[in-house]
């Protein structure tokens, strides 16, 4: 059975790796072959010429993906969600709104990735600039950066668990549309690989699990 290849963007990675390597290392299970690409949404679908199977992200309200070039298993549809320090004043909250978060010191990411577009909606809501200390596109660092409670950020609610500590508390964003797709992009020819849908399946399962978890 030839070896799969997949690729995967940071927070995806840190949640699906290493699972997803233990479910296949039983016998009569495909060898897979793992690498981290975190690049803008537009250019995932390029990495299907590189890769039998890429998880990809995007959010709702970006352009979706030229399905008239690469196949779309749908994983999983995650909120990114408000990280705070746990002893915020809004950390009591059962939500935050706009107003609530406008005004704190934020670490995001890099313009063109999912939660510097969040905060670009946050911004244009409450009609205020944003205090933008840190851009940091890897949510482990970002997280570290939440707990020692000098900045606030955005974190994804499913992916970003092994992440999290008790330093850390997640609040929805009410009013603004926070949610990304996380997708699985291929080639249409790679999926009649019987290898390469062993490894969509095993990823549907893990993905399942960790967002009923």
């Amino acid at each position: 059975m030839a070896p799969v290849t997949l690729s995967g963007f940071h927070s995806a990675g840190q949640a699906l790796f290493a699972p997803l390597a233990r479910l296949l290392a039983g016998p009569g299970q495909p060898r897979i072959l793992l690498s981290d690409e975190d690049v803008a949404q537009q250019d995932f679908p390029a990495l299907t010429a590189r890769y039998d199977l890429v998880l990809a992200h995007r959010m709702d309200h970006s352009p979706r993906w030229p399905e008239e070039r690469v196949a779309v298993i749908p994983l999983a549809h995650e909120p990114l969600d408000v990280a705070l320090p746990a002893g915020h004043r809004l950390a009591g909250q059962r939500a935050v709104t706009a107003d609530d978060v406008v005004g704190e010191p934020w670490v995001t990411s890099r313009t063109g990735y999912s939660p510097a577009d969040v905060l670009s909606a946050v911004a244009a809501v409450s009609s205020r600039e944003l205090n933008i200390v840190h851009r940091i596109n890897d949510y482990s660092t970002v997280a570290a950066l939440v707990a020692t409670g000098n900045v606030i950020g955005l974190l994804p609610r499913y992916t970003a668990r092994p992440v999290l500590n008790p330093d850390i508390v997640l609040r929805p964003l009410e009013g603004i549309s926070t949610r990304r797709r996380i997708d699985v992009l291929a080639r249409p020819e790679n999926l009649k690989r019987t290898s390469v849908m062993m490894v969509c399946e095993a990823l549907q399962t893990i993905m399942t699990d960790l967002v009923g978890g």
